[in-house]
């Protein structure tokens, strides 16, 4: 075995981002090595470590799926182990407030620059690259941009949808930067100027930010419209997704946004705001908004217009289909090779298609 893939997000449900980058990339590559430990406190700081120290034996190339899971990097002196570490962003270091615990709040300042003892950087997207660079120093000549891939599953479906009411839609953990207020007052707005229209909103995920939104939705008087149906299971997201009229996605920040390009390719029109700190790469094809009364507004049009709506759908879905994890796993394997000098007859890295 000369690459091991490490990581600690294995426990967490598939939906999601990072879990799903390790499963990713394990299931395509072949004859790796697989390291995994414990989402939690005492698995990353002690468990997960010594497991890296112990199994970096015959190991050339070490790849931690996220800069915590990278901390074992610490306890290795051995130079001959080449150390890879992906950054999917580092949203807990620019914006501190969004961890609610402060002892997680003082270790990610820690852990997120554990990128100084790895050999090469991956980076999910050009906006990571310059955070990176910019808050934590570190070089830019060790960082490398692959996007993340995008499962050919999500596709247009033929749903035989008789109930014909109006949806938005919104996948995703229901925490504050998720900005799940700024859609909700949006449907006030809707709902105070044109009347009762056959529109609901339905939310797909948990967090703890859960209480607060349905109190909120109560307030507003709009019971009506809004359901919050709870997490969304990997086996129904390509239905979930194809039974939206509008995917809206009001965050104030998103790492990759992966939510954005699943939507997109199955031909859904995409709401993000104009303000929010979203990669280049995933924004491109978003329809984007200053206001909330700009976004009822372009929802009220979406919601007359089928052609528009249709538009939206199409070029969308044309620009998600780039972000190919075919594409994604080859960069990587080219990442292995440059820095390991393996790789290139794929004998220990060959790669699923």
């Amino acid at each position: 075995m000369n690459i091991a893939i490490i990581s600690s997000y294995i426990s967490l449900k598939k939906g999601t981002g990072i879990a799903r980058y390790y499963l990713e990339l394990t299931r395509r590559l072949k004859k790796i090595k697989k390291i995994e430990g414990s989402n939690n406190l005492i698995g990353h700081l002690i468990i997960l470590p010594l497991k890296v120290l112990v199994n970096s034996k015959n190991t050339k190339i070490l790849h931690a799926v996220t800069p915590i899971d990278g901390l074992g990097f610490l306890l290795l002196g051995n130079d001959e182990i080449k150390k890879i570490i992906t950054y999917h962003d580092i949203g807990s270091y620019i914006n501190p407030e969004t961890i609610s615990s402060k002892r997680m709040r003082w270790f990610s300042r820690f852990y997120l620059k554990t990128g100084f003892w790895s050999d090469k950087i991956i980076a999910d997207s050009t906006k990571t690259k310059r955070d990176i660079i910019k808050h934590l120093k570190l070089p830019e000549d060790k960082i490398v941009v692959i996007n993340i891939g995008v499962d050919e599953k999500f596709r247009p479906l033929n749903l035989n949808n008789k109930q014909r009411e109006f949806i938005l839609g919104y996948v995703g953990a229901l925490d504050k930067r998720k900005r799940l207020d700024y859609t909700i007052r949006t449907l006030k707005i809707l709902k105070d100027k044109y009347g009762k229209l056959k529109l609901k909103f339905h939310v797909y995920g948990s967090g703890r930010d859960l209480e607060r939104l349905e109190t909120m939705v109560k307030t507003l008087n709009l019971d009506d419209i809004v359901e919050f149906k709870g997490f969304a299971p990997d086996e129904k997201l390509v239905e979930i997704y194809n039974s939206f009229d509008i995917f809206v996605l009001a965050s104030d920040w998103e790492g990759f946004g992966i939510p954005i390009l699943e939507a997109q390719r199955c031909g859904v029109p995409t709401i993000i705001r104009k303000d929010a700190d979203i990669p280049e790469e995933v924004r491109r094809y978003c329809i984007k908004v200053s206001s909330e009364e700009e976004l009822a507004d372009v929802v009220y049009n979406l919601y007359l217009n089928t052609k528009l709506r249709r538009k939206w759908g199409y070029v969308g879905r044309r620009y998600a289909q780039k972000f190919s994890w075919y594409t994604a796993v080859e960069k990587i394997l080219k990442v292995y090779k440059c820095i390991g000098g393996i790789g290139a007859d794929r004998t220990n890295t060959r790669m699923e298609t």
